[in-house]
């Protein structure tokens, strides 16, 4: 796949995603100011919180605003110019500010760091840099899913079939008493009463996720570990009503490959940069 083409494909996902974003009311200049922050955040969210940035612009809504249009004026002109890298790098600031103020609106930090990383080999007009980071982002992929089986394992989940029973009678209570009679809520309590089937799900997830420990070694089968990523978060949103939305984009970095399984996974196209 050329990288003109690639790149186009990967920002026309993001415009998918914030017009869908715009449509759930979810972009800045659609969000009332926050007013609790969230003590279980990570060292970077706080750090982002120190700088006392956040503050000046969650007192001044037209820059929210200019944020929202600057998402969109960037990646519209980086589908019509492929070729316009610094684009890009402007789009990466800004969505990643983006997120950071949206984890603080939200008072917490959900799981959707894909829609940070997706765009980061896109910001180099050197080729080698642009392939070497689409590798390195790959590779962060396959390791993330990896390390979140290994994370299973070492809980000890894995272990006690009435695992996945109990975790959904934490998770999902509100729906159930909010949607008793739905198709949702009836499958959900199919599984909290038969423990063996719900921890053969959760067993079948964790090896979804060890599986991706094959992309370290080749890279052969990433259609299948596509297929894995998408069944793992369907799922999730099935029937843990985890959304993933904000994530699904970061399956780009197996998408290439899949599609071509040749030694030169890349067809670039000459830079005048």
């Amino acid at each position: 796949m050329s990288r003109s083409l690639l790149t186009r494909l990967v920002f026309s996902l993001y415009l998918f995603i914030l017009i869908y974003k715009y449509f759930n009311g979810a972009l800045l200049g659609q969000q009332p100011i926050p007013l609790f922050t969230n003590p279980m955040m990570n060292f970077t969210y706080w750090a982002f919180l120190w700088s006392g940035l956040n503050k000046f612009l969650f007192s001044q809504s037209f820059i929210l605003i200019f944020i929202d249009i600057l998402l969109f004026v960037s990646f519209i002109s980086i589908i019509a110019n492929t070729r316009l890298n610094y684009f890009s790098i402007l789009f990466i600031a800004f969505i990643w500010l983006y997120q950071f103020l949206y984890y603080q609106i939200l008072s917490y930090q959900p799981f959707g760091i894909g829609l940070l990383f997706a765009a980061i080999p896109f910001m180099f007009s050197s080729e080698k840099k642009y392939k070497l980071s689409f590798e390195a982002c790959r590779y962060f992929l396959c390791g993330l899913y990896f390390l979140g089986g290994i994370l299973k394992l070492k809980n000890g989940g894995i272990l006690q079939i009435s695992h996945m029973s109990d975790s959904l009678k934490i998770t999902v209570t509100d729906f159930m008493l909010q949607n008793p009679a739905s198709t949702k809520a009836v499958l959900i309590s199919f599984l909290i009463h038969h423990e063996i089937i719900s921890w053969t799900l959760y067993a079948l997830v964790t090896f979804m996720e060890l599986s991706f420990l094959i992309g370290f070694l080749t890279k052969k089968y990433d259609g299948l570990l596509i297929f894995l990523f998408f069944t793992f978060h369907l799922g999730n949103t099935l029937i843990m009503d985890i959304p993933f939305m904000n994530h699904f984009i970061i399956f780009i970095f197996l998408f290439p490959f899949a599609l071509k399984q040749e030694k030169n996974y890349f067809k670039f196209e000459s830079s005048p940069h």
